[in-house]
């Protein structure tokens, strides 16, 4: 198995700054604001797959060209 080269918000901070925007979407609920003071046990699961998880561009009207650019600059950046 491959080990990545980055990690977490260095991958995010690079992206940026070579034009690519990235989100997380999953964020667990009992860290939602309105659910944070309902909540007094943790999952560890949920934190560990948030802490993990990064979404990328990914939309109907994305181009192939963007695509490439998109898969190539993470190639480049987390495999060493």
């Amino acid at each position: 198995m491959k080990r990545l080269a980055k990690q977490g918000g260095e991958i995010t901070q690079i992206l940026l700054e070579r034009g690519i925007g990235t989100q997380v979407h999953y964020i667990p609920l009992f860290l939602q604001p309105y659910y944070k003071d309902k909540f007094s046990k943790k999952y560890d699961g949920a934190i560990k797959y948030y802490n993990k998880t990064l979404s990328i561009p990914l939309y109907p009207n994305l181009s192939l060209e963007d695509i490439e650019h998109i898969a190539d600059t993470i190639n480049k950046i987390i495999i060493k």
